[in-house]
């Protein structure tokens, strides 16, 4: 499966970790925050270069991980995630 940016946050098991980030953009007071499942990882797309935007998002992501113990992978714009049935590979 491919998916990019977005796509790639809906493939996951739920979206509910942008609630937490940007509850400001649940403008039409979503509540079904579920995603496609169509892999287990939850994925953080465009992460360094978010960090130029936001130096804490690491800070939010972990504090979100510690909250939940849900664990989102940070890929930068030249990394990929290959995932076909259980196998699954980082591409860097």
């Amino acid at each position: 499966m491919r998916a990019l940016s977005a796509g790639s946050i809906v493939m996951g098991p739920s979206i509910e970790y942008l609630q937490y980030l940007y509850p400001e953009d649940n403008q039409f007071n979503d509540t079904d925050l579920t995603g496609l499942n169509l892999t287990s990882t939850t994925i953080f797309p465009h992460f360094k270069e978010m960090l130029t935007r936001d130096a804490d998002i690491d800070k939010k992501l972990t504090s979100y991980e510690n909250t939940t113990g849900v664990k989102i992978m940070r890929l930068n714009n030249d990394q990929a995630l290959s995932c076909h049935c259980k196998d699954k590979v980082l591409i860097d």
